[in-house]
């Protein structure tokens, strides 16, 4: 089952980092993959300190609204910007299948491969996009949600603190926050997919790293987190170890 979920993997990478595309290589062995070279706006565009600065015609060719995309860093422009033109080169192929993108700074954990296939086998029938990894902290730990939300009912400060938190929908999944960032991997359903595609503006502007956050806020697409998460952001540092954790 494993294969038939992880198919169509494109890993977003760019082409100094060596070192991630080896770690991927020995973790995803025995997973047909591509590795996706992307738009490296620090290494192409040195003399552009910020997003604005960077030439209109990138923006053009990218089809993305320049005075939004000024908010962002050089690099969330460069993943954002890569994300889209894979989905779009995807939909070209129309084989009607899930997509699987991954940035190349992600780390999996042990067992993630039957972590993937327990929590695919919960996703219900109309499903958009499964998250396999986020940057959440210590609140995507479910005891800890748990304490959290017992605070804010008893505690003035909690009460009114904002804490990102996830809601548990079945064993292995959790149903995904609109606020979630930092988004390293994710599986898209052609539902998903054709819901993307369908509003060009949204591509144009909702964005986290990989185009979800105000979305799933709207609730225009139905995702979900895998429980416990499949994967992390790190960096290979020789061991195949994660090197840093957020």
């Amino acid at each position: 089952m494993f294969k038939d979920i992880f198919k169509n993997v494109f890993v977003i990478t760019i082409e100094r980092n060596i070192k991630r595309r080896a770690y991927i290589e020995h973790v995803l062995k025995g997973v047909d993959f591509l590795f996706y070279y992307g738009l490296d706006l620090t290494m192409n565009y040195l003399d552009c300190q910020y997003v604005h600065n960077i030439p209109d015609e990138v923006f053009a060719e990218y089809d993305l609204d320049k005075e939004y995309c000024s908010a962002w860093s050089k690099g969330q422009f460069g993943a954002f910007a890569t994300e889209k033109k894979v989905i779009k080169d995807f939909a070209l192929l129309n084989k009607n299948e899930n997509l699987v993108v991954l940035l190349d700074d992600i780390v999996f954990e042990p067992n993630w491969q039957e972590h993937l296939i327990k929590g695919y086998k919960e996703l219900p029938a109309d499903w958009d996009v499964f998250i396999l990894s986020t940057r959440f902290g210590k609140e995507k730990k479910r005891l800890l949600r748990f304490i959290f939300r017992l605070k804010r009912r008893v505690d003035i400060y909690f009460k009114n603190k904002t804490i990102t938190t996830v809601k548990k929908y079945s064993r292995y999944l959790d149903i995904c926050p609109g606020n979630v960032n930092g988004v390293f991997g994710v599986i898209y359903s052609p539902k998903g997919l054709n819901k993307l595609l369908n509003e060009p503006n949204r591509l144009r502007k909702e964005q986290d790293d990989v185009l979800l956050s105000k979305l799933i806020n709207e609730k225009y697409l139905k995702a979900f987190i895998a429980y416990p998460m499949i994967a992390r952001e790190g960096e290979y540092d020789g061991s195949w170890t994660q090197k840093n954790e957020f």
